[in-house]
Formats: C-alpha cells, sequence, structure tokens
C-alpha cells in the first residue's frame, strides 16, 4: 500500500486480499463446521478485503457467497476489459456488490470440489451434500451423508434436514 501511495496509484487500484481455502487443522473457522479439504464451509468460508477509493464504500461489508475464481471476471470488469469470448467462465463479476449495489450472490448455484470430485452443491441458502468419507482422521473409509443443511437456520452445518440412514 506504500509503494502504491509513493507512486500515486493507491486511489486508482483495486486490492483483494483473500486465502484459498480454510484453516487446516490448526486455526480458527470461527465455529463453522469443517476445515481445508472438507466440504463443509469451514474449509471453504474464507475473508476477503478489497480496497478501491471512491468505488468500493468504505466498511462495506457483505454475505453473499462467492468463489475465488470470480476475482479473474472481477479484475477484468475492474479494467474495463471483456471477457475473452473463445471459452466459458465459472467467474462472475463481483463489482456490484463490492460497489454496494447488490447483496445477492451472482451465482445461481456454488459447486464445491475435492480434487475432481464434485463434493456439495448450495442454491440460496440450500446446501446439499452427496455421501463421502469421514473428515474424522481416525475413521477415514467410513463414508457419512448424504446432508441437507438449511444455512439460513443452521449455518453451522449441524443439524441436516435430512441424513440418509445405511441399512444394516
Amino acid at each position: 500500500m506504500n509503494t502504491l501511495a509513493e507512486q500515486g496509484l493507491d486511489d486508482k487500484t483495486l486490492v483483494m486480499f483473500t486465502s484459498d481455502n480454510g484453516p487446516w487443522w490448526e486455526g480458527s473457522s470461527a465455529g463453522l463446521c469443517g476445515r481445508k479439504n472438507l466440504p463443509f464451509d469451514g474449509g471453504y468460508h474464507v475473508p476477503f478485503v478489497a480496497r478501491w477509493p471512491g468505488v468500493i464504500p468504505p466498511g462495506m461489508t457483505s454475505e453473499a457467497p462467492s468463489m475465488n475464481f470470480d476475482l479473474f471476471t472481477t479484475s477484468l470488469s475492474a479494467a474495463g476489459i471483456p471477457l475473452p469470448d473463445d471459452r466459458i467462465f465459472d467467474g462472475v463479476d463481483l463489482l456490484p456488490i463490492l460497489k454496494g449495489k447488490s447483496d445477492t450472490t451472482p451465482h445461481e448455484v456454488l459447486y464445491f470440489y475435492k480434487g475432481r470430485n464434485l463434493m456439495a452443491v448450495r442454491k440460496d441458502n440450500w446446501k446439499y451434500y452427496r455421501r463421502h468419507n469421514s473428515d474424522n482422521g481416525a475413521y477415514p473409509f467410513f463414508p457419512q451423508g448424504p446432508f441437507l443443511f438449511n444455512l439460513s437456520t443452521d449455518p453451522y452445518e449441524s443439524y441436516p434436514r435430512f441424513k440418509y440412514q445405511v441399512q444394516q
């Protein structure tokens, strides 16, 4: 930030700071279920701070869900550069949210993967988890789920609306 100020660019530059995943075994997930490499929100919910004087209102906050791949699309939009039309982009432009003009995610659905495996899908406040191996290191081969959570009433993903029962 000091270098941007020295160059006279601090008021003309969009600065974004974030992380790629939630905490590993140490660190806080702020009470959310899960950690890095797990499909629960504790593994995906990360801080995001953006600064762009004159564009982003100071102190503005939003709870609208987004994904890190939105940063590419948002950066192009901020620079006034259109998306290339020779491919499909999963990311969406977050500038309406950053400018305080919207508090709703521009994503219709969010998909959560572990490697190439689809683990969960979120639409609005509903999050569905496929059947997957346990996150308990002592029992890594015991599958759990599927689960469905209403994140508006259960943000900690503690009480599934339904839970698959294995028949013995």
